[in-house]
């Protein structure tokens, strides 16, 4: 588990957008293979690339896709980052909710 930070913030290509703070030194070196997001009830949903990983530690998805709905109104838990060589998680605290 890393010590970072994760927010949501606006993105004109997105109805949801995840950024990860301070954790850019750990994968700037790395490629990051996939991105998992993790609700507190334990829905999980896979992060796809080009259309969802952006910039490594910058994640977006709009919520009308059947795939991303079921974050709709869940708290999130944890952002989860895979490289080759490692899983990367960043706790997102409370309250981080999906609207």
């Amino acid at each position: 588990t890393l010590e970072g930070s994760v927010s949501i913030v606006s993105d004109p290509y997105a109805d949801v957008c995840l950024s990860v703070g301070g954790i850019d030194e750990v994968l700037s070196e790395l490629n990051v293979n996939g991105v998992i997001i993790a609700a507190k009830d334990g829905t999980r949903v896979g992060m796809k690339h080009i259309e969802n990983i952006w910039l490594k530690t910058f994640s977006g998805f709009n919520i009308d896709s059947e795939t991303y709905r079921l974050l709709q109104g869940k708290e999130i838990e944890s952002v989860e980052f895979y490289t080759f060589d490692a899983k990367y998680i960043v706790l997102a605290g409370d309250g981080l909710r999906i609207e």
